[in-house]
């Protein structure tokens, strides 16, 4: 059996003085040639190991991209009554953009500086861009003086124009760096990302975490999805590219449409519509179940159907005979969301299991 031999040689670039290990007789050398502006099936060879490794890297920067940039475009027009949920949002975009630093800081960077130095010159880059984090983490708090919505949208405007010149800079690194790192050592540091990932998931939330990142995303992008998900359950959590917050141009648009229906007709509409949400947040269970083999949302699709039923405007008035006044005058709120529906259902079910752990414990 012939064997071949290969040899690892260290350049030098002119530019930054940077050191490089390429490895000469493969194409371990050879640069991924992946862009942000193209991330789509049809243009990337998935079936390479390591374009597939490297493929979270450049679907992160985007989402962080695109989210940064609508908290500074939108800063500037949340309404009064939508500036707590827009902190949320804000804070939790600050938060990915500060644990994928973390995490690139830690795990990743460290390991690819042994075979591109450059990659030690972006870990410090970093130290300026965490400092605006926290600059922007105090404007968001709520204070007496109001909400300082200018000084948020440039404060994102300029985290925006820094982070993406270092995201621009990390990609190409990424790209140059090709097939070096041995696939075995790339496991390895995805094995501790995923670690990271599920602390932060019982952090905020699968359903929260799930839809922002896949709202951050292009349909294009959306397509390139882990296998074995379910379409169904894909079209359900993605089945809209709106922006996470409307934009000034786009209220301005909208147009306030009255129509004057009979109370059969407004009760039969509504009735329609309590149908449509349950079920898609219904996708979703099935989705923790079958994909992230969670049983407990077993239990929660028995329980909390029902309590979404009994909470419906329609059942206290015509079930239990309420009248239609107070809280239940008509015409009745819009029902929640799948995502908000999904993610109350996660919140109760925490707490239900809680309280049946604590009894638990008593009774020992």
């Amino acid at each position: 059996m012939a064997t071949t031999t290969t040899t690892a040689t260290s350049t030098t670039t002119a530019a930054t003085g940077s050191t490089i290990l390429a490895t000469n007789g493969d194409s371990k050398g050879k640069p991924l040639e992946i862009h942000k502006d193209n991330l789509t099936a049809d243009a990337l060879n998935l079936k390479d190991s390591h374009v597939a490794a490297s493929l979270g890297l450049f679907m992160i920067h985007n989402n962080i991209r695109r989210n940064l940039l609508a908290c500074s475009r939108n800063a500037i027009a949340v309404p009064a009554l939508k500036q707590e949920q827009f902190r949320y949002y804000a804070d939790y975009t600050l938060h990915v953009l500060e644990d994928q630093l973390e995490s690139v800081d830690t795990i990743w960077f460290p390991a690819f500086a042994k075979y591109d130095s450059r990659f030690d010159d972006q870990i410090t880059a970093h130290a300026s861009i965490k400092e605006k984090i926290g600059q922007l983490r105090d404007l968001l708090k709520p204070t007496e003086e109001g909400f300082p919505a200018e000084q948020i949208s440039r404060g994102f405007e300029g985290l925006h124009s820094q982070v993406n010149q270092e995201f621009d800079l990390e990609e190409q690194l990424s790209n140059d760096l090709g097939h070096v790192v041995p696939l075995a050592e790339i496991k390895k540091m995805e094995a501790q990302q995923e670690s990271r990932r599920k602390a932060d998931e019982k952090t905020w939330g699968l359903p929260w975490t799930f839809a922002f990142l896949m709202k951050g995303l292009s349909p294009k992008e959306r397509a390139i999805f882990p296998p074995g998900v379910p379409r169904l359950v894909k079209d359900a959590m993605l089945a809209d590219s709106t922006p996470l917050i409307s934009t000034a141009e786009q209220r301005a648009r909208e147009e306030v449409v009255r129509e004057q229906m009979t109370v059969y007709k407004h009760d039969r509409q509504f009735l329609s519509a309590l149908y449509k949400v349950p079920m898609r947040a219904l996708l979703v269970i099935a989705f923790l179940h079958f994909y992230m083999k969670s049983t407990k949302s077993l239990l929660l699709q028995s329980i909390l159907p029902l309590k979404h039923l009994w909470d419906a405007e329609v059942f206290q008035v015509h079930i239990r005979g309420r009248a239609g006044s107070g809280k239940l005058q008509r015409p009745w709120k819009q029902r929640k969301s799948a995502r908000q529906l999904v993610t109350e259902y996660v919140d109760i079910a925490r707490g239900l299991w809680k309280g049946r752990y604590s009894r638990e414990k008593k009774t020992e």
